[in-house]
This record gives C-alpha cells, structure tokens and sequence, in this order.
C-alpha cells in the first residue's frame, strides 16, 4: 500500500514537472493540474468497479486499499500547499515591528488552537475507533497544522525541544 501511494505521488509529481517543462505551464497551474489529474485517476479507480481489480490480489488488499483510498492523494494536495503556510509563518516572524511581529504570533497561535478544536470537535471526540478510523487520513491534517501554526507562533517554542527524543 505505501509503495503503491510512493509510486503514484512520484508519478503524479514527474506528470507536473512535464507540464511545467514540455508545455511552459508556471509552478502553480502544472502542480495544481497534475494533482487535480491524480484525483480523477483516484476517483475513476476506487469509485468504479475498476477497484475490484484489487480481488485478483487477495481480499485483504482490496480492504486495506479501500480504507486508504485518498490518503496518498490529500498527502500530494497537502504538500503541495504545506510550502505556502509555511511561508505564511516565516512571513509572520519577518516584521521590523515588534508590535506587529507580536500581533502576528498571536493570530497564528489562535488559528493554530482552532484548528485543533476544530478537529477535536468534529472528528476527535468520535469515540468509535470504527467510525473515526476511516476519515483519520483525511481530517487529522487539521491537528497537524494546528500543532505546527502553535509550535511556530514564537521564536520561544521554536527553539523548544524534548531533551527525552534528543538523541
């Protein structure tokens, strides 16, 4: 399963390179088109009975790779925007103005928490691991964010560290 998602995200990654270098696309408009490509490959793949291919291979594979079916997809669409916050958050700490730089961390911090609850109170809290477990790939990027927005709100939490995983 993990090779299978490695071997579409480098393909879906060489597809926007190409349109980017064989037919004069910007950066943007060729990623944005090859992962939009990806999604319609996913969709007519896993939405059809195309998926039942995955039979020939055994019942475990068809289940595994229906429980995972996007994740390998939200991943490419996560790094391809994951450049952007994080330029968002540099951008934030590079004001002259300590006013502004303060005002700035507290937004971020504040955004950071609300995504947090926002994953908490819509899927975090679901108790049944049955129900929660299938939309975990695609929600928990909210948490993730939240953490990194918070963890990058200050040069102070920056520079923190666990002394415990420093090895």
């Amino acid at each position: 399963l993990h090779t299978t998602g490695f071997v579409v995200t480098m393909i879906t990654c060489w597809i926007g390179y190409k349109f980017q270098n064989a037919c004069g696309m910007g950066y943007w408009k060729s990623r944005t088109l090859a992962v939009a490509l990806s999604l319609f490959a996913h969709i007519i793949f896993y939405e059809t009975p195309a998926v039942n291919f995955l039979l020939l291979f055994s019942k475990e594979y068809h289940f595994r790779f229906q429980a995972d079916k996007y994740s390998a997809w939200l991943g490419m669409a996560s790094g391809l925007l994951w450049g952007k916050l994080g330029e968002y958050m540099q951008w934030a700490h590079g004001f002259e103005n300590d006013q502004r730089r303060h005002m700035m961390s507290i937004v971020q911090f504040c955004g950071g928490v609300a995504l947090i609850a926002f994953w908490y109170g819509m899927f975090g809290s679901i108790q049944d691991k049955y129900t929660y477990n299938p939309v975990h790939p695609y929600v928990f990027i909210f948490a993730v964010m939240g953490w990194l927005m918070i963890r990058n709100s200050t040069r102070y939490l920056t520079e923190c560290h666990s002394t415990l995983l420093e090895f």
